[in-house]
């Protein structure tokens, strides 16, 4: 999956704080099981995630299906 690299955040977050980050991402084409997993890194560099020890990474599961169009083009008006 594709999406910007890095998003810099415009508030500081306190620790045990909350915030929402939208990421836009583009699926593949292709068919299949697609995992993606980032890190955080705070005002000093330092890598954080998630869990106990801060130091999983955030991941996001899709699947990406194949769907036939074939019956909606046959049969479907467009007006």
């Amino acid at each position: 999956m594709s999406s910007q690299k890095v998003y810099n955040l415009t508030s500081t977050v306190a620790p045990g704080g909350q915030i929402d980050i939208p990421v836009d991402m583009v699926a593949p084409s292709d068919p299949g099981s697609y995992q993606a997993s980032w890190m955080l890194r705070n005002a000093s560099g330092a890598l954080f995630g998630t869990g106990p020890q801060a130091n999983q990474p955030l991941q996001v599961k899709i699947g990406v299906i194949k769907v036939d169009l074939s019956f909606v083009n046959t049969y479907c008006d467009p007006a």
